[in-house]
């Protein structure tokens, strides 16, 4: 039956085997040579995730949905729902989706790390009011077979790095940092909301089309290339 652990989950040796849907209000950690089994339920976390073991994700779905900043360590997971009403989601470790990635509310920050799908197919799920935060050269979510993002969802790349910037469609586009280092578009893309380059960020066309529907605001460096903005 339907179960809340009102603090910590520490599954420290053997296995937990979960067959209905868990609410852990705190963290929850699987330690080295430990196990956690999903199988078809909904294990909703409100603190920190950290699996230095074993996590068997089955069917099921992890929602990270506290109220504070939240840790996820690397893991795969079946189907994987960031889902906060305040506090930021952040990545420690490169994390995979079986099934689909959904930012349902609030930020999720990869930092440079991966939330990739593990074969083609699934959905990544940008909602609207939220925000994507790619700190890496190369790490917005790869592998998913539709990429759903939301009007005035933001996705923002700021890396200190230079970055490749995935010619997808958006809701609102940010980039911030890097200096000289510059965010580099690999294919054309849209923008269904607006673009904002933050003082200190370089946006770099490379000679592809940017399909822009809502407001430019330039406050660091746009080299333009060959491209277009339309």
């Amino acid at each position: 039956s339907t179960s809340t652990v009102a603090g910590n989950l520490v599954v420290s040796s053997g296995e937990l085997d979960v067959n209905a849907t868990m609410t852990v209000t705190g963290n929850t950690t699987i330690s080295s040579g430990a196990i956690i089994t999903g199988d078809a339920v909904t294990l909703n976390i409100g603190g920190n995730w950290a699996n230095s073991g074993t996590f068997n994700a089955g069917t099921g779905t992890v929602n990270m949905n506290g109220t504070g900043s939240q840790n996820i360590s690397a893991t795969t997971f079946n189907n994987l729902i960031v889902n906060k009403s305040s506090g930021t989601a952040v990545l420690t470790g490169n994390v995979t989706a079986n099934g689909n990635a959904t930012l349902q509310s609030g930020i999720f920050d990869l930092s440079t790390f991966t939330c990739n799908r593990s074969s083609v197919g699934g959905v990544l799920s940008i909602i609207n009011g939220t925000g994507l935060y790619i700190g890496g050269a190369n790490n917005f979510p790869a592998n998913f077979a539709t990429n759903s993002l939301g009007n005035t969802s933001t996705v923002l790349y700021n890396g200190t790095m230079a970055q490749f910037v995935k010619g997808i469609t958006y809701g609102n586009l940010s980039f911030s940092n890097g200096g000289a280092a510059a965010k580099t578009l690999v294919s054309s893309g849209t923008v269904n909301g607006d673009i904002l380059v933050n003082s200190g960020a370089t946006l770099h066309s490379g000679g592809f089309t940017i399909t822009l529907l809502g407001n430019w605001t330039n406050s660091g460096t746009f080299t333009p290339s060959t491209g277009t903005v339309v």
